[in-house]
């Protein structure tokens, strides 16, 4: 396989492995909404929680960045959209995992 090939071939992989990563959450995102409505209610509160958290030790290490970054990143993250950047960060976990052991499994050579 020449390299153009191989780059193509690349791009084309890890755009699907991103498509599949993003279907996955959302996937998983809505599940949880329509079908374990305590559970989600739960998960909501803990980003909730973790967001309160991490604009609090910002404050405390870098007060000059708080009201920088309240009023960007940290401000306009609701718990919802937090828990669904965790749940994609999960979701491109096992994707990459289960890839990762296909490619093993196919290298395996038989001793």
């Amino acid at each position: 396989m020449n390299f153009v090939t191989w780059l193509i071939f690349s791009v084309v992989a890890l755009f699907v492995t991103l498509v599949l990563e993003v279907l996955l959450a959302m996937a998983v995102y809505v599940y949880l909404n329509l079908y374990h409505e305590e559970l989600f209610g739960s998960l909501v509160g803990w980003a909730g929680t973790t967001l309160q958290s991490l604009r609090e030790m910002l404050s405390e290490s870098a007060p000059e960045l708080a009201t920088a970054s309240n009023v960007s990143i940290l401000g306009e993250l609701a718990p919802k959209a937090f828990l669904l950047l965790v749940l994609g960060l999960f979701a491109s976990g096992v994707i990459r995992f289960f890839a990762w052991m296909v490619r093993r499994i196919a290298r395996t050579d038989d001793y």
